[in-house]
């Protein structure tokens, strides 16, 4: 019970088995679940670990704008991942943070700081406090040998930008800590 539940995957709440299994573990008292969605689908089961302070949801939105949004997702969902988004951020007990946006930058797809901005400020203005940055790993692994600087700086850029806005950013691999 003391281990980390970690649900991946796009969007797990959309499998069958997701509800029943997560309020298995939410009945038990597992301490920390983390799921990985898009939030296209809202999730009971999400709600309900979120007002217990047990479940930690990052949505991974990866663009500012609407059209971005489904240019990257390929999908016409921006509404309803903001609008389940407001839900679960309001589920969660005052003060928490447990619901966060995550942005993965693709070179040459969402890399501009126009969208950073306007994925920063969307999460703000619904109360989110902490965004997750992370850089798409399949770019990175067919690119190693190109020079990454201009993406450092878009990192860096997004991270003190965040600050500015009285927001936490992390990079990826900070969330298990």
């Amino acid at each position: 019970k003391d281990g980390t539940i970690d649900f991946a995957g796009g969007e797990p709440t959309i499998y069958k088995e997701f509800e029943g299994l997560l309020n298995e573990f939410i009945k038990n008292d597992f301490k920390k679940i983390i799921v990985h969605t898009n939030a296209i689908k809202k999730s009971k089961a999400l709600i309900k670990g979120l007002k217990k302070g047990i479940v930690r949801i990052v949505v991974s939105i990866d663009a500012g704008s609407k059209e971005m949004h489904e240019r990257v997702k390929q999908v016409k969902s921006y509404e309803a991942v903001w609008a389940n988004l407001k839900e679960y951020v309001k589920s969660q007990p005052a003060g928490a943070s447990n619901v966060k946006t995550k942005y993965i930058i693709v070179p040459g797809l969402n890399d501009s700081e126009r969208e950073i901005n306007m994925w920063l400020e969307k999460s703000l203005e619904i109360n989110i406090k902490n965004v997750i940055l992370n850089l798409d790993f399949n770019w990175i692994m067919t690119n190693v040998d190109r020079d990454l600087s201009r993406l450092y700086n878009l990192m860096q850029y997004t991270q003190n930008r965040a600050y500015e806005l009285g927001m936490e950013c992390e990079l990826y691999g900070q969330i298990y800590q």
